[in-house]
């Protein structure tokens, strides 16, 4: 979660340089989705973006946390199989 709050300060600390050219938004869009939209004044359209990737990133830890909550169970499960026979 800091990463995520600290790439949304560098994103917003850079876009406030003003209007730049949309092949350098290119370039930014690829870093990270949505900012090269930000970049070239499209704010809607770059929102949209960045909102999408944090709801995906979000999503990827959950996932993340919930397999290894799953694998924990498992191998308790298994242990306790082993110890009991």
């Amino acid at each position: 979660m800091r990463l995520i709050t600290v790439m949304v300060l560098l994103i917003l600390f850079f876009s406030s340089a003003g209007y730049s050219a949309p092949a350098e938004g290119i370039v930014y869009s690829a870093l990270f989705p949505g900012w090269g939209q930000m970049k070239t004044g499209r704010y809607g359209r770059g929102t949209l973006f960045m909102g999408t990737e944090v709801i995906a990133l979000a999503g990827i830890a959950i996932a993340n946390i919930q397999y290894d909550r799953g694998l924990e169970a498992y191998e308790r499960s298994i242990q306790f199989f082993r110890n009991a026979t």
